[in-house]
């Protein structure tokens, strides 16, 4: 039977978990009727992780991480940079 490993306690992570809504680029290179430009609108997005860094420049989101034998955070993975101008909103999801 293998020895079960050191699970951490979500309650030991320093960073928010949430949920970002946010407002993405939109383009087209076909060709298409003017009015088509005119009611299209932007996407919204939605995008989940751990909150790194929040500025008012760029929010930093990391959906995976690994810990050291400390139960410290080791190294992160899937991270995603969002300009903080374009965020609608920030919902976060208590675990």
């Amino acid at each position: 039977m293998e020895k079960k490993r050191y699970l951490p306690k979500l309650d030991l992570i320093k960073h928010d978990f949430v949920m970002v809504y946010w407002v993405d680029i939109e383009s087209d290179s076909n060709w298409r009727d003017i009015d088509d430009l005119i009611t299209d609108e932007l996407p919204i997005c939605i995008s989940s992780g751990w909150l790194i860094k929040k500025d008012n420049k760029v929010t930093r989101l990391a959906s995976d991480f690994n810990i050291d034998s400390d139960g410290k955070i080791k190294d992160i993975g899937n991270t995603t940079i969002i300009p903080t101008c374009v965020i609608q909103k920030i919902i976060k999801i208590k675990l």
